[in-house]
């Protein structure tokens, strides 16, 4: 999880600090206009502009590969499951993998490897990293024909989503294959059939081009207690490795591209460019 502050909130902050700054300087000229009772009046104004703003532009980023844990399930706002039920099992061996799996060795889990560093090819698979987590869809024998193995994502706060990732091949032999699907709130917005051959930066492993008709992946209403989840299945009689990797990005406002100042922070730093003209003819 990462907190983000707009880049347009950091100038305002600048530019609120250096007027704020630039007012005392004026009590020492002689009929200044700018008395201790206004200086106050007109900081508060700017603190409460800019409070007004911050909160309407703050937004918080989830990632699956950055926040994934094996200490608790659910993991913050992250789950790792067999179709709704939370897997309860975890593995470790020393720092190379951890993973949420089934007794059968990982068959049925979604893990994380790192038997090479982050972003490293691992030799002899299909396409996997180190650092990156994949899902051992569940065989059939074990479960699979019914059990899907996956992760949801809750949101505790009403607001807006928008949803970037990928699905890929990071390790299917020849005959075996899954197929994933992406539901927000309970409704499918995007499905792959077959990830057999597919890399990661393949057209055909991006989220946001299997979307089902009229559906997005932007700024998305979301209520609290709604989940998106992802779920994986088994096409064949065994399962292998699916590469998987998937952001949410949660905000309060809309996240139709990059949010715009209020009208009244804008009003108001309007008035503080005129003070500060004030200013410069007094000195």
């Amino acid at each position: 999880m990462k907190r983000i502050i707009t880049a347009h909130l950091k100038r305002c902050l600048h530019v609120i600090a250096e007027y704020l700054c630039s007012f005392p300087l004026a009590f020492k000229h002689r009929g200044d206009m700018f008395t201790k009772p206004k200086f106050i009046a007109v900081s508060l104004v700017f603190v409460a502009s800019f409070l007004t703003t911050s909160v309407g532009y703050a937004i918080t980023i989830y990632d699956l590969k950055n926040d994934f844990s094996i200490a608790s399930n659910p993991n913050s706002q992250w789950s790792y499951v067999w179709n709704s039920t939370v897997i309860t099992r975890s593995d470790s061996y020393q720092s190379l993998w951890r993973e949420w799996g089934y007794t059968v060795p990982h068959d049925g889990s979604i893990m994380q490897w790192n038997w090479t560093t982050p972003g490293t090819p691992l030799s002899g698979w299909h396409d996997y990293q180190g650092g990156d987590i994949a899902i051992h869809t569940l065989s059939v024998p074990y479960g699979g024909g019914s059990t899907n193995v996956g992760f949801s994502w809750t949101s505790l706060n009403d607001g807006y989503i928008s949803i970037s990732g990928m699905a890929w091949d990071a390790a299917f032999s020849s005959g075996r294959n899954a197929n994933w699907t992406l539901s927000v709130g309970g409704a499918l917005v995007a499905q792959h059939t077959g990830v057999y051959g597919l890399y990661r930066n393949d057209l055909g492993a991006q989220f946001d081009n299997n979307l089902l008709s009229g559906a997005s992946l932007t700024s998305l209403p979301i209520l609290a207690g709604e989940k998106v989840t992802f779920l994986t299945q088994t096409t064949s009689s065994y399962g292998h490795f699916m590469g998987v990797d998937m952001s949410v990005t949660f905000s309060s406002s809309p996240l139709n591209g990059v949010p715009e100042p209020s009208s009244f922070t804008i009003s108001s730093l309007g008035i503080m460019l005129l003070l500060k003209r004030k200013l410069h003819r007094f000195r």
